[in-house]
């Protein structure tokens, strides 16, 4: 009927958004979807479905062939969607199918020993049920509520390892749901399919806390790590301020005894011993920071913290504009902000061959704060939206910067922006005040 062709449509439609989800969120493939892709994805997929029904007699042709196509579609939609690397990442539609299915499996699984109803509730020929129909709404509505609500952490991506473990796992779940069928014919006793049942629920519940837990882990470890820098940075600099502070205060103390010599020596018409002592008194060391008034103090300690680095690839670093507004921020996230842009402009310059700069252009307004990092590139960045795809091997590790970068703008209900003219970078931050 009308109706079945209707429910079978609605329930491809959602297995392929299920599938490109699954690619994107707990996979965390190189992917970027929204709102508007994922409706352009269902409008092609219903029309496939169409021109499917229209072209093939489906009930003549083997079911098989007719998932096969739908399969080279999600595959198709991922390889679009995919932002880098697009094969690799289309590839991960294979494990993202089983991983799919096994959901589904479990609805079958409920429904078969819980007695809901018959699996061919609503046909007997497409296998279509109310647990097919709603174990897909249920993960559909899982998935998008991880992408849009998720912990950021969430974003990381499966090793090669977790994804063989979950594609293996998945392909012998339906083996168990066999054996469980079996053993209900042989074992007329309800409770102890249902003590089967439990197991599977917890067993698949348990690899998904696995990798969970292990993604929440590797996320926590590079923030760590990244603080820890930012925090050495600050250390490295108080320090030196320290040492030299001790330093001046030496030198004072001992300040009146060598006037006293000098003053002898001129009494006495030594002028030559006089100006070698003057020569010899003790300098105070010179500080290998390079002071820098941008109008707030943790911007200055950061920018002084890696003067160095200005001074070893020749960077010139120019500030226009005051940052002391900056002072309704944490300081912990202005040192997060300016340390993260800071290194990648760093990064970016040290390869260039002409001139090498770092321009800082404030921009006030009564209720807004625009800052503006521009800086010269060898060669044009990847650019996805407002992300910067690296093209290093540790994508994850090196792209970790601009996230917490991202996530601070996001705390202060802030926007950024990326432009990328001939050979420049431009980093734009809009924060409201």
């Amino acid at each position: 009927t009308v109706f079945l062709e209707c429910v079978k449509m609605f329930i491809d439609v959602l297995a392929m958004l299920c599938v490109v989800l699954i690619v994107e969120v707990p996979f965390g493939g190189s992917m970027k979807t929204n709102a508007k892709k994922l409706l352009v994805a269902s409008g092609f997929m219903l029309l496939l479905e169409v021109l499917l029904e229209a072209v093939f007699d489906l009930a003549a042709i083997n079911q098989y062939i007719v998932t096969f196509i739908e399969f080279v579609f999600m595959f198709s939609v991922v390889f679009v969607c995919a932002t880098e690397k697009r094969i690799r990442t289309a590839l991960l539609t294979i494990p993202a199918v089983f991983v799919y299915m096994n959901f589904g499996q479990i609805g079958y699984l409920i429904e078969k020993i819980l007695g809901f109803g018959n699996y061919s509730a609503f046909s007997k020929t497409d296998d279509i049920t109310w647990a097919s129909l709603i174990s897909d709404v249920v993960l559909l509505i899982i998935l998008l509520l991880l992408k849009y609500k998720g912990h950021s952490y969430m974003k990381g991506k499966l090793s090669l390892g977790e994804l063989i473990l979950i594609t293996i796992f998945c392909i012998f779940s339906p083996v168990i749901i066999v054996v469980l069928e079996a053993l209900e014919q042989v074992v007329q006793y309800g409770g102890y399919n249902l003590a089967w049942m439990v197991f599977v629920l917890i067993l698949n519940f348990a690899v998904i806390y696995g990798i969970a837990f292990r993604k929440k882990a590797k996320y926590y470890k590079l923030h760590s790590e990244s603080y820890k820098s930012q925090f050495d940075d600050e250390y490295n600099y108080f320090k030196e301020y320290k040492d030299n502070n001790k330093e001046i205060a030496k030198f004072r103390h001992d300040w009146n005894n060598h006037m006293i010599v000098m003053q002898q020596l001129f009494e006495q018409g030594k002028f030559e011993e006089a100006k070698k002592y003057f020569e010899s008194f003790p300098v105070v060391k010179k500080s290998n920071s390079t002071k820098v008034l941008s109008g707030n103090e943790t911007v200055d300690t950061i920018l002084a913290a890696k003067s160095e680095l200005f001074t070893k690839h020749d960077v010139e670093l120019k500030i226009n504009g005051s940052l002391s507004r900056l002072s309704t921020m944490e300081p912990m996230d202005i040192c997060i902000l300016f340390s993260n842009l800071i290194d990648n402009a760093l990064e970016a310059v040290a390869k260039v061959k002409g001139k090498r700069y770092l321009h800082i252009n404030v921009t006030e307004s009564p209720n807004m704060l625009m800052i503006i990092f521009t800086n010269p590139t060898e060669k044009e960045p990847l650019i996805e939206g407002d992300t910067i795809k690296t093209t290093k091997e540790d994508a994850m590790n090196h792209g970790i910067g601009l996230q917490n970068v991202a996530e601070i703008v996001e705390k202060y209900k802030g926007e950024f922006y990326i432009e990328t003219p001939k050979n420049e970078f431009i980093m734009k931050l809009v924060l409201p005040m």
